[in-house]
């Protein structure tokens, strides 16, 4: 069981600073799938904090889990492009992100891999089939962030803990304070309120319906509520209009 959240800092510090310790539990090594690049075992650490988070050219993001918010959920696993169901309005929700200037990037947590139900090549090949399609059909995926390993690999880059957000942030020199994420389950909003973005988003497909009913876990911080992706847009977009 992974205890602590890292917050973003903490991982920050470790990647500039690699002999000091974690104050929470994961282990700071992550495995990302970065659309067709092949997938890695660790990071460098960028020569400086700002080549993380602080670049001068930022840009913000929307931050997207797969399965529950742009396909549909199964139950055995998406383990084949014909399990692929993309969700109601989800093109035109990725359309409207893409020219509102957000960078769009999906954050997953694939075990499968890990549970040797699927190889790590066929779920990329899923990824990048569905990258295709949605651009295709007039939607924008700026990259697939893909977390292989099980719940207990108690690894970095798993949802809740922020690893994938923090590489996709330093790939894409992503401003977390103006960026959001949106998910269907709890552990997606941990993940973007640990990376300390904007705001969080849980949308009411896929297992967000059931997790609503749910008690809130410990530590979830405040969020907002929609129907769908394209419903989420309408939310940031009206949130932010009267917040700022």
């Amino acid at each position: 069981m992974i205890g602590a959240l890292c917050k973003a800092a903490d991982l920050i510090t470790f990647l500039l600073n690699p002999g000091r310790e974690l104050p929470c539990s994961a282990i700071p090594t992550y495995m990302v799938m970065y659309i067709s690049r092949e997938y890695k075992a660790s990071v460098e650490p960028p020569t400086t904090i700002q080549q993380l988070a602080y670049n001068n050219n930022m840009f913000r993001a929307i931050f997207l889990d797969r399965d529950g918010v742009l396909i549909e959920n199964r139950s055995n696993y998406v383990r084949d492009w014909s399990h692929v169901t993309i969700l109601p309005r989800v093109i035109e929700a990725l359309s409207r992100f893409q020219q509102d200037g957000f960078k769009i990037i999906v954050v997953t947590n694939q075990s499968a891999v890990g549970r040797s139900l699927m190889t790590f090549k066929a779920a990329q090949e899923i990824n990048n089939r569905l990258i295709q399609t949605i651009k295709a059909n007039g939607g924008w995926i700026d990259a697939v962030y893909m977390c292989p390993h099980t719940p207990e690999d108690v690894c970095s880059c798993r949802k809740p803990q922020p690893g994938l957000l923090i590489q996709a942030a330093q790939e894409f020199s992503l401003d977390f304070n103006s960026s959001w994420m949106v998910g269907d389950a709890w552990s997606d909003l941990l993940a973007g309120q640990s990376a300390g973005l904007h705001g969080t988003v849980m949308v009411k497909t896929g297992r967000g319906a059931t997790q609503l009913l749910e008690n809130q876990p410990e530590g979830i911080q405040s969020f907002l509520i929609s129907d769908d992706l394209l419903d989420a847009f309408n939310t940031i977009t009206y949130f932010q209009k009267n917040t700022s």
